[in-house]
């Protein structure tokens, strides 16, 4: 997630690392709800195995 400053209309920006899911928000706590939910259900990246 990335804090534009106050200048910016959409102060936060979240990008996912494994595919093109790109959103702008007003403030933080939806941008932190948005990329949470983006990770529980994004495909892109592989799951990580089981430290057995």
């Amino acid at each position: 997630m990335t804090d534009r400053t106050e200048e910016s209309y959409w102060r936060y920006d979240t990008a996912c690392g494994g595919c093109p899911h790109k959103d702008s928000f007003l403030s933080v706590e939806p941008a932190r709800r948005d990329a949470q939910a983006h990770a529980e259900r994004c495909r892109a990246l592989p799951r990580p195995e089981d430290a057995r």
